[in-house]
């Protein structure tokens, strides 16, 4: 089970179900962070995901869960990724969506390009 999470808002929806959905088949949670702006570098990138997993999922589950960090473009790393899953969980968007825009550049470029099913999650309600 595959959540591909980001530093936005939405890494607790995204790894709150596929937590759920590793739970339900027996296997490991999998927390993947892919950032590929190029030059870009993030030093404490494990951190960032070991923080993400620890204030978004009870502890046990924070800490057996598996983690991954690249350096790569997200949509091809992602898609290499689906190869090896049972599921591939991501946001929607980082960024809000609309009707004209309801997918970000990843989840769109990952629909009908992965080996596993694709679950897009709805990102959370931005606070006003």
């Amino acid at each position: 089970m595959v959540a591909a999470v980001d530093d936005d808002d939405n890494a607790a929806v995204v790894l709150s179900y596929a937590a759920t959905r590793a739970r339900e088949f027996g296997v490991p949670l999998r927390a993947v962070h892919v950032w590929g702006r190029a030059g870009e570098r993030i030093p404490d990138a494990d951190l960032l995901l070991t923080c993400l997993l620890y204030d978004c999922l009870p502890e046990a589950e924070a800490s057996a869960a598996e983690r991954e960090i690249l350096h790569d473009d997200p949509v091809p790393a992602l898609a290499a990724l689906s190869r090896e899953a049972l599921l591939l969980v991501v946001s929607a968007s980082s960024a809000a969506v609309t009707a004209d825009r309801p997918l970000g550049d990843t989840a769109h470029g990952l629909a009908g390009r992965t080996a596993c099913p694709l679950v897009v999650v709805a990102p959370r309600q931005r606070r006003r």
